[in-house]
């Protein structure tokens, strides 16, 4: 009986034509994508511009701070200094206010402004040096004055003050203006000097204050005639010793009252009335209260210390 041969299934060339074009279809595809355009980013505008400073000191981290129209919340920031006043950014088109600040320098006015896509706004600002009065008062005879009050008066009213340290330096910020300057000191004759603070100006005082008693070579004559008609009266009067002594001990209970009362509160340093706790002024004489700045030695009013940093170096106020 004849063999049937084997029938072997005839290979359809179809399947080999398509796998030789799936490679052209893949780069036909990559070639399509890479004719389309790019999409591009959200379409941005450039804000540019100087900063302008009045005053003597140089500027070191300013910054110019953006925030969108209605919000205080910055929304970009960029960095200026007296090496480089010029300031730019990149931000995206809309309705936006900025305003330039630094270290010591009063903040600028807060601008509005738009930005338009593709477009540049120039936005040109300008701050302020903090106005400062600071120096030292010496004694005529010699050595530093500590203790001293100074006060700054301009139409009868007290607009600012400052202590001498113990090494008698003073510093303390004021407004532009003309002033009388007053300084007091217990065992000092008084100090009446005109001062004038230009717009960012630093002034330095060198104030010299004179000892009550005067001066000259026989100065110590009426202290030892003191001493001397003292000396008489005690030995004559003893009795005086004992009530002296009395009345030494009821000054000390009451200071001692004082000291209790204190506590709760202060009094000014200028003149001496009883201050509110938080008070940040005087109310009789008008003298503002400081604290200084354990770094920089800065004195810095009340209300502004509330804000917890010193404006001249940034350190924590405590």
């Amino acid at each position: 009986m004849p063999r049937e041969s084997a029938r072997r299934p005839v290979e359809s060339p179809a399947p080999r034509r398509f796998n030789a074009i799936i490679p052209i279809l893949g780069m036909v595809l990559v070639a399509s994508l890479l004719a389309q355009p790019v999409a591009s980013a959200q379409p941005t505008g450039t804000l540019g511009g100087t900063i302008t400073v009045v005053g003597q000191t140089a500027v070191r981290d300013g910054e110019v701070v953006v925030s969108r129209a209605g919000s205080d919340e910055a929304f970009a920031t960029a960095n200026f200094s007296s090496s480089s006043l010029a300031y730019s950014m990149v931000l995206p088109p809309g309705n936006y206010t900025g305003y330039a600040t630094a270290p010591v320098h009063r903040a600028s006015a807060r601008v509005a402004f738009a930005i338009v896509a593709g477009g540049t706004t120039w936005l040109n600002l300008t701050i302020v040096r903090i106005e400062e009065v600071m120096g030292h008062v010496n004694s005529t005879k010699g050595g530093p004055v500590a203790g001293a009050v100074l006060q700054f008066s301009s139409g009868g009213s007290v607009r600012g003050g400052a202590t001498s340290d113990s090494s008698g330096a003073f510093r303390t910020g004021i407004d532009p203006g003309s002033y009388d300057l007053t300084v007091t000191k217990a065992g000092f004759e008084r100090v009446v000097q005109a001062v004038t603070v230009g717009a960012g100006q630093v002034v330095t005082l060198d104030l010299s204050m004179e000892p009550t008693g005067g001066g000259g070579d026989d100065a110590g004559f009426p202290t030892f005639a003191a001493v001397v008609i003292l000396f008489v009266m005690f030995m004559l009067f003893g009795s005086f010793y004992y009530v002296g002594l009395q009345s030494r001990r009821i000054r000390m209970a009451a200071a001692q009252a004082e000291a209790r009362r204190r506590a709760a509160g202060s009094t000014c340093p200028g003149c001496g009335a009883d201050l509110a706790p938080g008070a940040t002024k005087c109310p009789r004489c008008g003298f503002v209260l400081q604290v200084r700045c354990s770094d920089c030695g800065r004195l810095v009013d009340l209300k502004d210390a509330a804000k917890g940093e010193c404006p001249e170096c940034g350190a924590m106020l405590r």
